[in-house]
């Protein structure tokens, strides 16, 4: 589900291999009517939902043993998921990466975890802006404080899901953390939105600088979040969650197709 507009689209979805698929299942009807407009002549389109979320409902109390700490009401768990390529001037993880990390050691009331994209650190070597001894050297930082963590581990929704918040950009992470209906904090550089992504964006807490964030993650840790109720509308007006399942939807449709009954 893309929140970004531009050049990202037609990579991740190109026309003319569309125009070639028999079978598409979509994940909402922005996407359903987006990809009845770039289907080809005998491609069949469906309102599926997406199978990621299948299985929303036995995770909304889940905990993850991935937290440095013990669950505790009084420590507030935090995510942080910089973009990963700085060349689109939408990742903040240069701006924020010390100061997130003074914050952490100074405040013990927080667990911290920091997920990388898994070409993060290969890529900022390749840049220069992270040579591989420096990223050595955050990677120790990260393993002498007690309360934060680099996280590399595959699995993620139980992690999201026994979280307090995110600290983010334009990742594509985000789609899967609304539906947890806790808050986004957005760190905002260059508006790459597009119309989902705008939409989703009014649920976020905006901040421009470092002040602006210690002020948002301060003020979610006081358990202040006048944005809760929007973000539930936004989910209602522009997600859709198959009640039969998307995963049973798609297997029944492809049955139906294959015995000529779609």
């Amino acid at each position: 589900m893309l929140i970004f507009k531009g050049d990202v689209k037609e990579s991740v979805k190109p026309k003319d291999f569309l125009s070639n698929v028999s079978m598409i299942f979509a994940e909402n009807e922005e996407e359903y009517n987006d990809y009845k407009s770039r289907k080809g002549k005998h491609t069949k389109v469906f309102l599926t939902g997406d199978v990621r979320f299948d299985k929303i409902k036995d995770l909304q109390n889940t905990d993850s043993d991935n937290w440095n700490l013990p669950k505790n009401p009084n420590i507030k768990r935090i995510i942080w998921t910089p973009r990963w390529i700085s060349s689109e001037n939408n990742s903040h993880f240069f701006d924020y990466k010390d100061k997130l990390l003074d914050y952490v050691e100074k405040n013990q009331d927080v667990d911290f975890i920091f997920r990388p994209h898994p070409q993060a650190f290969a890529n900022w070597n390749a840049t220069g802006e992270l040579p591989e001894d420096k990223a050595n050297e955050l990677k120790q930082r990260f393993k002498n404080i007690k309360n934060a963590k680099i996280d590399e581990e595959k699995e993620f929704l139980k992690t999201f899901y026994s979280s307090d918040f995110m600290v983010t950009d334009i990742s594509s992470i985000i789609v899967d953390y609304f539906l947890t209906e806790k808050p986004i904090i957005y760190c905002h550089r260059t508006n790459h939105f597009n119309e989902f992504g705008a939409k989703l964006s009014e649920g976020f807490y905006w901040v421009h600088n470092w002040e602006e964030l210690e002020t948002a993650i301060n003020m979610l840790k006081r358990g202040e979040d006048p944005l809760n109720e929007k973000r539930k509308q936004i989910i209602r007006e522009n997600f859709y969650v198959n009640p039969n399942g998307a995963g049973k939807t798609i297997k029944e449709l492809i049955k139906r197709d294959f015995y000529g009954k779609n």
